[in-house]
Order: structure tokens, then C-alpha cells, then sequence
């Protein structure tokens, strides 16, 4: 059996697809669009994170912007694959969202992943205070902090902005600390690739039954 970069067997499930005209096909898991933007969630936030734990990143503020820019896209992707599990399309999440973490964040079936990543923000809090690389003053409570790095982030991720983490900004800008950011969602991302559907609300992904976009 085929193993994927994950570590997992290439096919960890099947699942059933219709079509307009009412037929039913079988596909590989890995085919989906849910698994095919939780691998890139994944692979972006790894990437954050191995760019922050850099000799560079720790020698000058030149890999920050980058560093931000892959934490940003791989949470949005991450968010994303969460509502597709639930029943969204990606046409639906572009017309509706496009770049907007922030949105996304909210949206009402994210809840169980809002409420694991609150979880991971305390468990890296709680680690990070021995932690030289962070420069936080770790007083406060991190998931309020995380919700406003969030904010932030979701801000210069989108034309509110001109997206300063991709392009030249218009004006000075200040962006939040990725440490935290990258230890919340870095290991949401782990569990969600492990198990996919685990953050689903579970009222719909039980029954079967997927609303509309609110």
C-alpha cells in the first residue's frame, strides 16, 4: 500500500460524490478538495515554522514578512478545508471569502476547530515561557491574544491592506509575533490530517445534511 508525504496510506478512505445529473462515483479521500487543502494547510504552516526556527529568522527581521505570509496562507487553508468537510464548495468559500481569515475564523461551522485551537494556544503558552525564542511578556490570556494576532493577520492578508504580506505596502505596518500563531495551528493541522473530520460540527457531518453559507 502507497504511503503519502504524511506518512499514511494513500487511501485512508472513500467517499461517495454525485453528480448533476444524479450519478454516484467513488473516489479516493486524497482526491477531495478537503484533503487536498488540508495537505496544503500542512505544508504551509511547516514551512512557517521550520523558516521561524531559522539561524536567520533569529539573526535579523528579514524572514518575518515571509514567515507571516506562509502562516497566514496555511491557516486560511486550513480553515477552509474545515468548511468544505462540512459541505461548502470552493466556489462558494471564494465568492463568499476570499482571502479573509478573520471570516473564516467565525463562521458558525468552525466552532470545534475554534474552540481545539484555544486549546492549543494555552498548551503553547504554557510551554513557550521557557521558551528564549519567545519575546512575549506572557501576561494576559492567549486565547484573546490569539484571536487579536488573528485579526491582524487576517488584515494584512486581504486588500484592506493592498496584501502586505505579499506585496510592497503603502504604509508602515505591524504585524503579530508568529510563535504563537504557528504552535496553535501547526498541531491543528497534525490532527486534522490525521483525522479529517474530527473538527466537523457533528450535528450535519452525522446526519448527512449540509447548510448554506450564513
Amino acid at each position: 500500500m502507497a504511503i503519502n508525504e504524511f506518512g499514511q496510506p494513500s487511501c485512508i478512505e472513500r467517499v461517495r460524490r454525485s453528480s448533476a445529473c444524479g450519478r454516484t462515483s467513488v473516489i479516493e479521500f486524497i482526491e477531495t478538495d478537503h484533503w487536498k487543502l488540508l495537505a496544503t494547510a500542512k505544508r504551509f504552516l511547516l514551512a512557517a515554522d521550520v523558516l521561524r526556527r531559522s539561524d536567520e529568522y533569529k539573526r535579523s527581521k528579514i524572514p518575518v514578512t515571509p514567515t507571516l505570509h506562509l502562516t497566514a496562507h496555511g491557516i486560511k487553508m486550513l480553515l477552509k478545508a474545515n468548511l468544505i468537510g462540512f459541505g461548502l464548495t470552493l466556489g462558494d468559500l471564494r465568492r463568499a471569502y476570499g482571502h479573509d481569515i478573520w471570516s473564516l475564523w467565525n463562521h458558525n461551522a468552525n466552532h470545534a476547530l475554534r474552540d481545539e485551537a484555544c486549546s492549543m494556544a494555552r498548551m503553547a503558552w504554557s510551554r513557550a515561557q521557557n521558551d528564549p525564542s519567545w519575546s512575549d511578556s506572557f501576561d494576559g490570556q492567549p486565547e484573546k491574544l490569539l484571536v487579536e494576532y488573528l485579526r491582524r493577520l487576517s488584515d494584512l492578508h486581504t486588500n484592506e491592506t493592498e496584501y502586505a504580506l505579499r506585496y510592497v505596502a503603502a504604509r508602515e505596518m505591524t504585524g503579530p509575533r508568529p510563535h504563537l500563531l504557528i504552535d496553535t495551528f501547526l498541531p491543528v493541522a497534525d490532527l486534522c490530517i490525521r483525522q479529517p473530520h474530527v473538527l466537523l460540527p457533528w450535528s450535519s457531518a452525522a446526519s448527512g445534511t449540509f447548510p448554506t453559507l450564513p
